[in-house]
């Protein structure tokens, strides 16, 4: 039967004690890590929300022009036809 040897044990165990420090580490940094990307799909929300908003300004702002470019065509065509008649 094969004896341990006390110090190579002993290496064994510092080892796991080292591994064990080392994802603490890791789980703390991922922690951290998750934190920051919710910090920044938080912000990329909201700048998308104000894009939205300001896309939805731009249309409304573009019927109310297309809306006078097109009346504004109706009384230049009814002029002239009026005007040069047919």
């Amino acid at each position: 039967m094969n004896q341990i040897d006390p110090i190579e044990f002993g290496r064994v165990l510092a080892r796991l004690d080292e591994q064990d420090r080392q994802s603490a580490d890791m789980r703390e940094e991922m922690r951290r890590n998750q934190k920051q990307a919710n910090d920044e799909i938080a912000k990329l929300r909201t700048d998308i929300q104000a894009l939205l908003a300001l896309a939805n300004r731009g249309k409304g702002a573009l019927f109310t022009l297309t809306s006078i470019g097109a009346a504004v065509g109706a009384v230049l065509g009814a002029l002239g036809h009026h005007i040069f008649g047919k």
